[in-house]
């Protein structure tokens, strides 16, 4: 409950809610699964936030299937964000099989600053499905198990202390790890390295230049 659920009419319900760019590499399916098995739950939403061809064809398909259950935003004012995220009951992320371990869903970083419980359908060995396993944020399902990934949701949604766990160690290891004391000195350390080992090659190839030709 916070101005920006009560401005869209989403703060009296339990919303599972998608927020971030949408393309061919998510799979667009996941979210009409998970809307048609919730349909029985009038205090649920599915809440897309996004812009774009795929969030129109979304919109679209929602009204063909009769889906009044899913509610589509564009995407928000960057200072409304925190709130958007923090109306969710769960985050959720799906991607295509195709996309293996190579693309990674930074939403998923969002997602754990937020304090909320995240259902990943994704390659197991992406690495945001190994942080939120590692963390203890949420429930990663393979990507393009539908079954699974709807089982997953409503999960959540029935055990409320199990959600609200999540969502406390998701706060708990962003603030852990991503903490501007935490980064920086790294962030820096790998910087200097990489300016150094420029340094010292560009130094062996100037120095290789000037000896003479037949020394």
């Amino acid at each position: 409950d916070n101005a920006w659920s009560r401005q869209h009419g989403l703060d009296r319900t339990a919303n599972i809610l998608y927020s971030g760019t949408l393309g061919l590499k998510h799979d667009l399916e996941m979210f009409y699964a998970l809307a048609e098995a919730l349909r029985g739950r009038p205090d649920t939403r599915v809440v897309i936030v996004s812009s774009g061809q795929a969030a129109d064809r979304i919109a679209l398909e929602a009204k063909v299937r009769g889906l009044t259950n899913m509610v589509l935003l564009p995407f928000q004012a960057s200072g409304d964000v925190p709130a958007v995220l923090g109306s969710a009951a769960v985050l959720i992320a799906s991607h295509a099989k195709s996309e293996g371990t190579f693309c990674v869903p930074s939403k998923t970083l969002s997602y754990l600053c937020a304090g909320r419980a995240t259902v990943l359908s994704i390659d197991r060995e992406n690495p945001a499905a190994k942080m939120v396993e590692r963390a203890g944020a949420g429930i990663v399902v393979e990507a393009g198990e539908r079954a699974a990934f709807v089982g997953a949701v409503t999960a959540l949604l029935d055990d409320d202390g199990l959600r609200l766990a999540m969502g406390r160690a998701a706060r708990v290891y962003a603030e852990q790890t991503f903490s501007m004391e935490r980064v920086v000195p790294r962030f820096l350390e790998i910087v200097e390295k990489s300016f150094s080992r420029q340094a010292r090659q560009g130094f062996a190839k100037d120095a290789k230049s000037t000896i003479p030709y037949g020394s």
